[in-house]
């Protein structure tokens, strides 16, 4: 499925319009274009969320000074672990609920298609015939037992809304097998600010070495994992590849950065292996310090099993690493290209990944062209993108009105 990247057209509203924007937490990726989208012009928006930072990640967000409104609707959560052991959870919050029966917005975004407060939102708005669009990450994978049983009123839910923005040309794909009307879903690519990762990496490069020194890998050839230790991202079928690329390469290294329960079985299994100087794990970093590690790296990797979009991807690029990942990563479709900036393998083929892995590390000339490549597919991937598209679903959703975006001066 192929949609195009839309462009606002049009002149000034004519009056201001209220944006509320409905999710459990932000991700600190996500500020950047929410401080974005509060510079449209006449556009207010405001965030209405569980909680400040997401009780589930160990990554700290804090809203004090964005440039967006926001407002903790304090609720409750099921705590809930999936079938691959990651620990997530439903957020509910009936002060949210009366907030919007009672406060009129001229659009709501809800975020996560299965989320209580997204599906509690669209009932609200549906009944008050005010316009709602959903905002989600989802990718196609085979629908259980029960979700096949559910898929009439799942597609029935899924033509309440007014529009939709989905993360990825994936999620847009699945969005539409649930019943999103074609037409109306619009790209909103899951952009990062690109100049801050490739700045901060390209001055970290000059304490390469000295970074290296201080892991243990000194003058060695890295591949990078960032995210958390769990079976979803294909931490086991990682360490098998890798196994085999420190026995056909002995300036080969694995640096692990992150956490989560695999964590001492990982240990484990290196040590098991008898690479405990040839993997090493580093405790998870804040996105402020994550550039110092992407610049020491030689190529990054992404071996999930299911991963909706994997943002560590964008970082990587515009640090300028060739990427190696799976065809069940949402970014995947949209930003390695292959053989151009990286490879694509099967989720879970061990001899794939560890072909692909062995490759880019033996071959330096190979990596740093990959590695540029990365850069200039990644310059197109924006938050200022995101910001037009986003424009573009208002403009569709609002009728009879244009949205332009401000200048960035």
């Amino acid at each position: 499925m192929t949609i195009p990247n839309l462009s606002p057209v049009g002149s000034l509203p004519s009056r201001e319009y209220r944006v509320a924007i409905v999710a459990n937490a932000l991700a600190p990726y996500r500020i950047p274009l929410l401080n974005r989208l509060a510079r449209l012009p006449n556009v207010r928006i405001r965030a209405l969320l569980g909680e400040e930072s997401e009780r589930f990640r160990e990554w700290k967000v804090t809203l004090t000074g964005s440039e967006f409104e926001w407002e903790i609707m304090s609720g409750g959560v099921v705590p809930l672990r999936t079938k691959l052991a990651d620990q997530t959870g439903l957020f509910f919050s009936p002060r949210l609920w009366k907030h919007l029966a009672q406060v009129r917005y001229d659009l709501v975004v809800a975020f996560g298609w299965t989320m209580p407060n997204s599906i509690m939102t669209a009932l609200i708005r549906y009944a008050q015939r005010l316009p709602v669009v959903l905002w989600d990450t989802s990718i196609p994978h085979p629908p259980g037992r029960l979700k096949k049983m559910m898929m009439p009123g799942v597609r029935r839910y899924f033509r309440i809304f007014d529009g939709y923005l989905a993360s990825s040309t994936l999620c847009a794909e699945y969005m539409v097998w649930n019943g999103a009307a074609r037409e109306r879903v619009i790209l909103l690519p899951q952009a990062i600010d690109n100049e801050f990762f490739s700045t901060r990496a390209w001055a970290a490069h000059r304490e390469r070495d000295v970074l290296k020194r201080e892991l243990g890998l000194d003058g060695g050839r890295i591949a990078l994992y960032v995210g958390q230790f769990t079976e979803r991202k294909g931490m086991f079928p990682l360490l098998e590849a890798f196994r085999s690329v420190a026995s056909a390469n002995p300036s080969a290294a694995l640096l692990l950065v992150g956490n989560g329960p695999l964590k001492e079985t990982i240990l484990s299994q290196r040590d098991a292996y008898g690479l405990r100087d040839r993997i090493v794990i580093h405790d998870f970093v804040q996105k402020t310090d994550l550039p110092r590690y992407y610049a020491a790296a030689d190529l990054f990797v992404l071996p999930s099993f299911y991963d909706t979009y994997g943002v560590v991807i964008n970082e990587a690029m515009a640090c300028g690493l060739p990427v190696v990942t799976t065809d069940r990563v949402g970014a995947a479709h949209d930003l390695v290209q292959e053989g151009v900036n990286g490879m694509v393998v099967p989720a879970g083929d061990v001899s794939a990944l560890a072909g692909a892995i062995e490759r880019i590390l033996r071959d330096t000339s190979l990596g740093l062209a990959l590695g540029k490549h990365s850069q200039r597919i990644i310059a197109g991937w924006t938050v200022e993108l995101a910001a037009q598209n986003f424009a573009k679903c208002l403009e569709m959703c609002i009728p009879n009105e244009t949205v332009r975006l401000a200048s960035q001066a």
